[in-house]
């Protein structure tokens, strides 16, 4: 008797964990169904957050071995030579080649002709503050096929209002911004919406704003 007893309870425990997985792969597969755009946003979410943190690392290795001054206002370029990132002429080109020597690239180019005087626009469709993609100077597409491009203010006191747009937060204003980094987790292919896809971050005197 006792065997046959153990022997039910072992067959119906298999019963309820093989219950259990069909009716996990069959929610999950509903949710799959019924939510595509869910999943394909949080998917381009987790890569925006997963380069944004890649991004604020090789921002502070910069800092930390190619700044006399350690803060972003006076740089070392890849060959060695002293650039003031408020007002050297060649600034965009040394800090993109700064930021290809730490995260590594596919290729570099100008702003994509793709993205010419394209508005930065949110998922309703409204503009992110006055922004144009052409604002952006020194496009770089780094290994995981991300595309970065850069806007530097005259100074580091700049005040950025509404442009500021990273996976972690909706768009914010922050002060004594450097400039702006844009970058678009899938190259230039679409859908091109800030929040989804592009993001654009404030480059502080320290890293990352």
């Amino acid at each position: 008797m006792i065997k046959k007893n153990n022997k039910k309870k072992a067959f119906t425990l298999i019963e309820a964990l093989a219950t259990l997985i069909i009716v996990g792969t069959i929610a999950i597969a509903g949710v799959a169904v019924m939510r595509p755009g869910d999943i394909k946003k949080d998917a381009y979410k987790k890569a925006g957050m997963d380069t944004l943190i890649r991004i604020s690392i090789a921002t502070k290795t910069i800092v930390s071995y190619n700044s006399p001054k350690h803060d972003m206002t006076l740089l070392k370029n890849t060959s060695g030579t002293e650039f003031a990132l408020a007002s050297d002429t060649n600034r965009h080109l040394y800090l993109s080649q700064l930021y290809s020597e730490n995260l590594g690239t596919k290729a570099s180019s100008s702003v994509n002709t793709t993205y010419t005087g394209t508005s930065l626009k949110n998922e309703s469709g409204s503009a992110v503050g006055s922004l144009k993609i052409s604002n952006f100077n020194n496009g770089i597409f780094i290994k995981n096929g991300t595309y970065m491009a850069f806007k530097l203010n005259a100074n580091c006191t700049t005040t950025e209002s509404n442009t500021v747009y990273d996976p972690s937060k909706t768009t914010h204003t922050v002060t004594n911004s450097c400039g702006l980094i844009l970058y678009d987790i899938n190259g230039i292919e679409g859908p091109n919406v800030v929040g989804l896809d592009i993001y654009t971050l404030s480059l502080g005197k320290y890293g990352i704003k």
